[in-house]
């Protein structure tokens, strides 16, 4: 036997026993999952929850058609803008109307509420977020408040 066809000759040995290695480490690591399912799902729940709270952190772009999709992150990005810089005091309903677009509730006591969704991974959704506009007798605004229940 010659050099070289022992070198190659190990260098096939050898390539062989690093595939069926990686075989078998392979189906373990499937078999493992199997047992891990509900682990693997939160984590990947969380992991998405915390990529969606990063999309979604509060910001100042301000886009009306985003608003009035209504995408219900978006609204919840930008409450704090629109409370602070798009709705003036005084401010008509019909002018608020064309700005965000119809109010997703109008109250009992005429105040009206734009629907928004708090970013993230929620095992269970119990809160309520959004934006309430108070108007007073002349229908004009009053005040603007981001509302944010957690149960």
């Amino acid at each position: 036997m010659t050099p070289t066809h022992s070198r190659f000759s190990r260098l096939v040995r050898y390539s062989i026993i690093g595939a069926v290695m990686l075989t078998t480490l392979g189906g373990i690591a499937c078999v493992a999952s199997l047992s891990f399912r509900g682990e693997v799902w939160l984590v990947s729940y969380a992991l998405h929850g915390r990529f969606d709270e990063w999309r979604f952190r509060p910001t100042t772009i301000w886009d009306s058609d985003n608003w009035k999709q209504p995408n219900l992150k978006y609204r919840y990005a930008v409450s704090d803008h629109v409370v602070r810089q798009i709705i003036v005091q005084g401010m008509s309903q019909r002018e608020l109307e064309l700005i965000l677009g119809r109010a997703d509730e109008v109250r009992s006591n005429g105040d009206w509420f734009y629907k928004a969704e708090r970013p993230g991974f929620l095992l269970m959704q119990f809160s309520v977020a959004g934006l309430v506009v108070e108007f007073d007798q002349q229908q004009k605004v009053v005040g603007a408040t981001k509302f944010l229940w957690l149960d």
